[in-house]
């Protein structure tokens, strides 16, 4: 899916845009309780992810190769 931003852009406003774009039941796939990167999804920029940086408020140029993975959760037993 391609989306077009004005600056500056941070990994929130794409998550945000998303939600936007698709409907509030992504907020609680993207996000965790306390409003940080919900761990069971993968958020790379040019295969790393976005705590190696800033976190949800890296700012990107436009030039990154950006990728959502989305995981399931697992149970132990």
């Amino acid at each position: 899916e391609h989306l077009l931003f004005e600056p500056p852009i941070t990994v929130r406003s794409i998550l945000d845009r998303l939600i936007q774009e698709h409907g509030e039941h992504l907020t609680d796939l993207f996000y965790n309780t306390q409003g940080w990167l919900n761990p069971r999804i993968l958020f790379l920029i040019d295969g790393e992810g976005p705590e190696a940086r800033q976190g949800l408020e890296t700012e990107l140029t436009g030039q990154e190769e950006i990728q959502i993975v989305m995981g399931l959760s697992m149970s132990g037993g």
